[in-house]
Order: structure tokens, then C-alpha cells, then sequence
């Protein structure tokens, strides 16, 4: 509401403790939640089993559910909420995993902890946030580290999921709510490493959420709002149990590389060129490898290596075929290269060189997703991606995700909303629900938006308001 009056005539209302039922019911709404670590199987079989009777009770009235909800890749929390937020892949948005290196300017990144708080600046800013999209319209982010163009912003530190959704519904008791909330609820992910992706820990904190979710749509009921807001529900990526590890820092010294594998938040890498190899992420499902271009007597960061110099790496006084090496290990699945002079993208698995389109179809949506993430600035020189189960170092967890697993990658995605027609929807991208937002609004899509709007089928007599 932007005329002054208005705003003030509802807040009357509110404190007098009446309906705003007329007043809202044609400003259009959205409440975005981003839960960390939820596969769409376990969702979908608490739903099922009547765990979570308010979500269960919403979707049957005025919901569709997506069955297979593709997550970005690597899947990994920060970059994935790029990708949802933005409707691109990290080639356009530029942020392809948790810690990245530039060759192009010698920078690295760690997303981890208080890096975090650069990823906006670090996304390319020629591609639009959902927020930036609506700037016209009042919009809140709520612990989520994208937050470019937001009006509204909490930061991520404040931990506690419950403490969130008391943030987001102390906002929708206001006389005028934001018209885009995006809320990310993290609480989840620390119980599914630590117990396992279905333990009872996890189910224990799914049904809190749901209660939570249930105060949410009753408020929204009370104040007349369900009449105008639509609530998406997803999860940045899935989670697997874990099975073991493979030490690709110990891989790497054994072949003679000295690796940096420190996280480091942010700045120049000056210091990086005493190293022959850059590993991140160890520790998850992937790891990024970046190498220097090198010779037997020059060694030049500056330049990406081809696959032919990787086959015969110059390291120790010898030459190395790195990913012969990396690929005769079991635990290791597949390893992607994408040659710097042709941008040929080339993928290799023990027994060879594989075609991504044709040979990895176990992958959901390997043969677009693999070519995309290798085509960014930051994207590594040898993607590495392990057999399911496996992380790339020792931790003590007992769940993973940054792979490739279906629970990993496929992820639960529900819309509940004014004159939604209840049913399912086979398969579709996270990075469709900005484009879905947009739709609802009545905008365009921007140019270059990867995403595609979804096919909600919602009844014609509910109008879109700007």
C-alpha cells in the first residue's frame, strides 16, 4: 500500500481488531521457504503418512506438489540459493559452489561462516534477484544470504528456525505485510549429517516445522490474507546417508602436488602460487580442483591447464595423467573437464571418456546441468564427483549431500495459493519459482532467465495485482 491514508485506515482496523479481508484480498502475495537439506522422498512419504496433517490438509484444498523438483549442482546451500533466487544457473549468476577460485583475477572465496555476507557482491550484477525484480514492491528476506534488493533483511545469524518464523509471521501481522517474503530455514541440515538424512531427529524437526507452517496458514486465514498470498515450499538440495570417504588431499600430495585446501573467506590468492593445486570442497559429495597452467619450467595461475596438459600434468619432476588418476579410484564417479580453448565440456569415468548427455542418465538433468556449471569464470579444471555415499575427505557425518545422488538432487517443491487446482506436477527446476513468482505478479520474465514459469492452473477469477 503506498497511499498513506490507506495504510493508516488499516492499521486502525487492525488495532480495533477487525478483518482486513477487503483491504488485502487484491494485493497479491508470496512467502517463499527455503529449507536446507530435505529430499522430496522423505517430504513426500511424512505427507503421505499423515506426519504433516497442515501441509497435507493445504496441499489437498489448494496445492500442487512438483513429484521431481531438480536442485541446481553442485548441491550445496549458498550457490543453490543463487540459482532459486536469480532463475539462472551459476554460469549466469557466477557463484558456483561454496568456495571458488578465479582464474581471471586470482580471487578466492569461502562462503562458509562470515563470507557469506559477499556472495551479493560477488553475483554478477547484471542478473536480476527476485528482489530487484520487484523493487517497486515491498519485499523481506529472512535469513537468507541472498538478499540483493530486498527492502526487509535478517541475517542468517539468527540460527533458530523457530525464531524466523516468529520473524516472518511478526511481519504478517503488520497492517501491510511485505508482498515478497523469502524465508530460509536451516535447522534441518545439522541433524540429517549428524543422525542420517531419515533419522527420527530429522522427522522430530519436519513436524515441528509443520506445526510451525500451520500457525502460518491460520494466521494467514485470520487476517484474510489466504485470499491473496501464494506459499512456495522447497529445499536448496536433498540429503544421502553417508557411506565413506575418499582423501583427495592425500590423493594429491601422493602424486606429488603440494594442494592448498585451507578455507579461506576472502581476498587475492598472492600466496597461492608456491601451491600446484587448489582443492575445494573437500568434505562433500564434489570438489572443485583448480590447477595453474604449468610447464617444465613455468607455472602461470592466471591460465586454466587443457585436458591434454591434465592427462600429462608436470608435477615432482615427472608428468602426471591426473585424471586417470582421480578416476581409478572407486570412490570416485565421474570426473568433468571442459577444455579452455574450445569450451568442449568432456566427462571420464574409469573406464574412459563418457558422453554427459547419454552416459550419465542415472544423474537427473547431468546432461544440461554439468555443461552449465563448467561453462562459469569461477567454475573449477576438474570437477570431481564421487560415487554415492562417498564425501571427499573424513567427517563425522553419517549424511551427505554436494553429490549427485537423486536424494541429493531431488528435492521437494509444493505451492499452495488462492484458486490453485489441487494435483501434481511431474518434474520441473528450483530455478523455475522466480519465473513462477514473477508470473504471479504479472510481470515479464528478464532476458536470459533459465527458469521457465510453472503450470499452476489457477481459476481465472483470481487476477494477478501488480
Amino acid at each position: 500500500m503506498k497511499n498513506p491514508f490507506l495504510r493508516m485506515l488499516c492499521s486502525l482496523l487492525l488495532v480495533a481488531g477487525l478483518s482486513l479481508r477487503d483491504a488485502e484480498a487484491t494485493d497479491t502475495r508470496v512467502i517463499l521457504f527455503i529449507v536446507d537439506s530435505v529430499s522430496a522422498d522423505l517430504l513426500y512419504e511424512m505427507l503421505a503418512a499423515g506426519d504433516l496433517p497442515n501441509m497435507a490438509a493445504a496441499l489437498k484444498e489448494r496445492g500442487v506438489r512438483v513429484d521431481e523438483a531438480i536442485a541446481p549442482f553442485p548441491t550445496i546451500s549458498f550457490s543453490a540459493h543463487a540459482c532459486i533466487l536469480t532463475g539462472c544457473f551459476s554460469d549466469r549468476h557466477n557463484v558456483p559452489a561454496i568456495r571458488w577460485y578465479d582464474h581471471r583475477t586470482g580471487h578466492s572465496r569461502s562462503y562458509a561462516g562470515f563470507g557469506s555476507e559477499l556472495i551479493d557482491r560477488d553475483m554478477d550484477s547484471a542478473v536480476p534477484t527476485i528482489f530487484e525484480s520487484l523493487a517497486d514492491l515491498h519485499t523481506a528476506a529472512i535469513g537468507s544470504v541472498v538478499h540483493r534488493g530486498a527492502d526487509e533483511y535478517v541475517r542468517p545469524w539468527l540460527p533458530p528456525d523457530g525464531l524466523r518464523m516468529r520473524s516472518l509471521l511478526k511481519r504478517f501481522r503488520r497492517a501491510d505485510p511485505p508482498r515478497l517474503s523469502v524465508v530460509v530455514l536451516t535447522g534441518i541440515d545439522w541433524p540429517a549429517h549428524r543422525y542420517g538424512p531419515k533419522s527420527e531427529w530429522v522427522r522430530i524437526d519436519l513436524r515441528k516445522l509443520d506445526r510451525r507452517m500451520g500457525e502460518m496458514f491460520e494466521l494467514l486465514r485470520r487476517r484474510g490474507l489466504d485470499r491473496s498470498t501464494y506459499v512456495f515450499f522447497t529445499a536448496d538440495h536433498g540429503h544421502a546417508p553417508r557411506a565413506g570417504y575418499v582423501d583427495l588431499y592425500a590423493l594429491l600430495t601422493r602424486l606429488g602436488f603440494d594442494p592448498l585446501d585451507k578455507f579461506l573467506y576472502t581476498g587475492r590468492t598472492d600466496g597461492f602460487t608456491s601451491y600446484d593445486a587448489i582443492l575445494w570442497m573437500a568434505g562433500v559429495g564434489y570438489s572443485f580442483l583448480y590447477l595453474p597452467h604449468r610447464t617444465d619450467t613455468a607455472i602461470d595461475w592466471r591460465t586454466r591447464p587443457g585436458v591434454e596438459m591434465l592427462r600429462s600434468y608436470p608435477v615432482g619432476g615427472r608428468r602426471v595423467d591426473l585424471i586417470g588418476a582421480l578416476t581409478a579410484r572407486t570412490e570416485i564417479a565421474f570426473v568433468v573437464v571442459r577444455d579452455p580453448r574450445t569450451g568442449r565440456v568432456q566427462a571420464f569415468d574409469a573406464n574412459g571418456a563418457i558422453d554427459p548427455a547419454n552416459d550419465l542418465a542415472d544423474y537427473p538433468d547431468a546432461a544440461v546441468q554439468l555443461p552449465r556449471l563448467m561453462a562459469g569464470a569461477r567454475a573449477p579444471d576438474i570437477l570431481v564427483v564421487t560415487r554415492d555415499g562417498y564425501e571427499t575427505a573424513w567427517s563425522w557425518h553419517r549424511g551427505r549431500h554436494g553429490g549427485y545422488s537423486r536424494e541429493e538432487i531431488v528435492v521437494p517443491l509444493i505451492v499452495w495459493g488462492p484458486g490453485v487446482t489441487p494435483g501434481r506436477i511431474a518434474r520441473a527446476r528450483t530455478i523455475d519459482i522466480a519465473p513462477t513468482i514473477l508470473r504471479l505478479f504479472g510481470r515479464s520474465i528478464p532476458p536470459g532467465m533459465d527458469g521457465v514459469p510453472l503450470d499452476l492452473q489457477i481459476a481465472p477469477h483470481h487476477g494477478r495485482a501488480p
